[in-house]
């Protein structure tokens, strides 16, 4: 579940049709057909920058939540959604008055899947701080943090690995770049003019197991996408810590969401899993070539978009369910965005090792092992050195989905 609020867009991908859309209180809505809105774009190309901007930064403020949801104590999901909720819906009176959020405890205990008593026990013990008031129908913060206190509230971050990037000079490397992207769906379509442009901003990465490949701490992070291998993405936490929220494979596109949301004060670092291969990409050059030829937006949009949803699934399989339920479910998202197929009869290995599956699911490394034993004495899974291989992906979605 999450909120959305006035001058936001949904429903306009067709990954998942599962969702439902209720009105949290008296609504008005426009409803435009989904080929149509898409094809008012295509008759002005120029639109589809303002439009791919506009959709960056609400698909960025919809990870930021789920990164909320699946990370931290109860105390920390309960505060960090009112702060993240009320600075994109909130209604303050004044210039530096109250925020008030109309939002009931029920609401809030649905988005984060846990009954409406223990959030109602965290939310009176931080009225009584002074900084909330409760209210019917809404949360009134007193308090709210400035932007440069909650940009002050992140650990400072690695530099990424420059040492083992190097620029693309040769016509070889060039043209094995240039194939890379291709497979791409933002790029696949991409004429000469414009893919030699980017060409000549863009360089190879090669990224040694747990370096930093791109962190959001950087003044200027580049856009990559990596190509072999996989990276974890870490959360930079409030409180100065670095929690594991996702495992990107080959053809994932990073650092685009983040060029569009400069107001989110989450932070994210991406450490190469093994070695990793990964084009880093000249942002600036990458926004001025997207707006001298408009069309390309298109491409890229939709394909940020398939790759947006995708995530949404995949974290919340780590959300919903019991623990053998949600490593289950990461298991099998990982296996089929990122699995190996490793033998004739479809057994698909995931490269990723128990430490970092439970650091991805926010649970101990006991834990998540006693779990998995579970799995392997079912016949789902088997569990190699770094490693997991599923032996039936159709059974072991159907554990998670039980």
């Amino acid at each position: 579940m999450t909120l959305f609020g006035p001058l936001q867009i949904f429903g306009h991908t067709c990954i998942d049709n599962s969702f439902t859309y209720f009105a949290n209180e008296e609504v008005q809505a426009i409803s435009i057909p989904s080929s149509d809105f898409w094809g008012l774009l295509d008759k002005d190309p120029s639109q589809w920058s303002h439009m791919g901007r506009m959709l960056m930064r609400q698909e960025r403020e919809q990870l930021d939540f789920l990164a909320i949801q699946v990370g931290g104590s109860l105390t920390e999901r309960v505060m960090n959604s009112v702060h993240h909720f009320a600075a994109l819906h909130g209604v303050r009176a004044s210039g530096k008055g109250a925020v008030h959020l109309r939002f009931t405890q029920q609401d809030l205990a649905q988005l984060l899947q846990v009954t409406r008593q223990s959030v109602s026990k965290v939310l009176k013990a931080w009225a009584d701080t002074g900084a909330i008031e409760l209210r019917y129908n809404a949360i009134v913060l007193r308090n709210t943090p400035a932007a440069d206190e909650a940009d002050g509230r992140h650990v400072a971050s690695a530099q990424p690995s420059a040492g083992t990037v190097r620029p693309s000079s040769d016509f070889e490397e060039l043209g094995c770049i240039e194939r890379a992207l291709k497979k791409s769906p933002g790029f696949a379509v991409w004429p000469p003019a414009p893919m030699e442009r980017l060409l000549m901003s863009s360089r190879v990465g090669h990224h040694a197991h747990t370096q930093v490949v791109s962190s959001e701490r950087t003044e200027n992070p580049e856009i990559l996408i990596v190509t072999s291998g996989e990276v974890i993405a870490h959360e930079i936490s409030h409180a100065k810590e670095r929690h594991g929220a996702m495992l990107a494979g080959p053809g994932h596109l990073i650092g685009m969401h983040r060029t569009f949301d400069h107001r989110s004060s989450r932070r994210y670092e991406f450490h190469a899993h093994g070695h990793v291969v990964a084009i880093h990409m000249s942002t600036r050059a990458l926004l001025d070539i997207l707006d001298e030829w408009p069309s390309l937006w298109r491409g890229m949009i939709q394909a940020l978009l398939r790759q947006h949803e995708a995530m949404r699934i995949t974290l919340r399989s780590q959300l919903l369910g019991s623990l053998r339920q949600r490593i289950a479910g990461t298991v099998a998202r990982f296996a089929a965005l990122n699995g190996i197929r490793s033998t004739p009869d479809g057994a698909v290995r995931v490269n990723i090792s128990q430490k970092n599956l439970s650091i991805i699911l926010r649970s101990t490394r006991q834990a998540v092992h006693k779990e998995l034993r579970v799995l392997v004495k079912s016949g789902v899974i088997a569990i190699e050195y770094g490693a997991i291989v599923v032996l039936d992906l159709e059974m072991l979605q159907a554990l998670a989905d039980a």
